[in-house]
């Protein structure tokens, strides 16, 4: 029969090896921030041995993105650390004894020389060792997890984006177009032709304006469903935007706006010439449509570096902070009317934003209520 010497041996032995095995992080941390001792599913997270861990703070091991200051390790009392969701957690074990289950947060590391965000769970507890507290921390890194949801999170946007814009901006047109037609039909037979020029032209605009909301429905569903590949040739950037802006002349002209391009003759961007085009010319009718008459609406771009700039300006009636916020977010509905009233689903700067990143670039705004809008977009040059 076994004693109880042998017994709690045996059982040490077990507890060690269930703690050096958990399929997740286990760290066992003192007051003073340092790890004490870690487990093989943290050091194969880390890429360190235990060598390289053990009585050294918190941020150095996990390679925090805060913990350094001109060479030296300052985790624990740098301007960030306040803010730092594994810190609290384990301090705030310390300071009440309480056992934090599970708290959502997030950890900046290193790797590779990349900033990375990982988003965890994290769980902390108080553990009594030869009379002295640690705190066993527990981290479930949930960052695949998250991204899954947000993914999910945006397909729904889209269907909801989708579902509204062919129950209402599509039925909308369709049904005035409808509507017209009857009108038209009535007034031929009864050899009324006054008014019929007019509903031509009020129904030509509208077919005009629903096919491109068609076209750019098309695209974005076969972005969302990864059919548009990328197509990259050298392009001459101001022979496209002055074809661009040919197609919209007769927009601008209707509200008396001049639309200047101001891009250099040799200015040439590797890049694909349909999804080029698309950004540029949902850009300048955005800018149509939000500018009085007689305003003014500006392209530029130049090269920077390995980039080439490019930039829409408007002298039009601007963006409020929570528009400018909650512009590429498609599950905020953000549309709005025109200085012509003319009306808009939002959908063509989806479409920028998707084919600009497909370039592996960037898209904002800079913009204020009443002084007008810039969009400014940046893709590689690889030319």
């Amino acid at each position: 029969m076994e004693n109880s010497q042998d017994l709690s041996v045996q059982f040490s032995n077990i507890n060690n090896k269930v703690f050096e095995n958990a399929a997740v992080v286990l760290a066992l941390v003192s007051d003073e921030g340092k790890i004490i001792n870690i487990n093989k599913t943290a050091m194969d997270m880390l890429g360190k041995q235990k060598a390289e861990i053990l009585n050294r703070l918190g941020g150095e091991v996990f390679n925090c993105t805060n913990a350094w200051s001109r060479g030296k390790v300052v985790c624990g009392i740098g301007k960030h650390c306040p803010q730092c969701s594994v810190r609290n957690s384990v301090m705030t074990t310390f300071e009440t004894g309480k056992t934090i289950y599970k708290r959502q947060g997030h950890l900046d590391i290193v790797v590779n020389g990349e900033i990375i965000r990982l988003q965890l769970l994290i769980t902390t507890a108080v553990v009594d060792i030869e009379g002295r507290n640690y705190v066993l921390l527990t981290i479930d890194d949930i960052t695949e997890l998250k991204a899954q949801q947000n993914k999910l999170k945006d397909a729904i946007a889209t269907k909801d984006k989708f579902f509204s814009i062919i129950s209402h901006d599509l039925r909308g047109p369709i049904g005035g177009i409808l509507g017209l037609s009857e009108i038209l039909k009535e007034d031929l037979k009864e050899k009324n032709y006054e008014s019929l020029e007019e509903y031509v032209h009020v129904i030509s605009d509208e077919i005009k304006k629903t096919h491109k909301l068609l076209e750019n429905l098309l695209l974005w569903s076969h972005s969302q469903k990864g059919k548009l590949s990328l197509k990259p040739e050298v392009l001459n950037a101001q022979t496209l935007a002055t074809d661009v802006i040919g197609l919209l002349r007769g927009l601008a002209d209707k509200k008396e706006v001049q639309i200047i391009n101001e891009i250099p003759k040799g200015l040439h961007v590797k890049a694909d010439k349909e999804m080029l085009s698309t950004i540029i010319r949902n850009l300048v009718s955005n800018a149509i449509k939000f500018t009085d008459k007689d305003g003014m609406i500006t392209l530029k771009a130049e090269k920077k570096k390995q980039f080439v700039h490019f930039s829409i300006s408007d002298t039009g009636i601007g963006m409020t902070e929570k528009m400018k916020n909650n512009l590429f977010d498609i599950s905020v509905n953000i549309s709005r009317n025109g200085t012509n009233n003319e009306k808009g689903t939002g959908l063509g700067l989806m479409l920028c934003k998707e084919f600009v990143e497909k370039h592996g670039g960037k898209i904002w705004v800079e913009s204020k209520e009443n002084q007008g809008t810039t969009m400014f977009f940046v893709i590689p040059d690889k030319v």
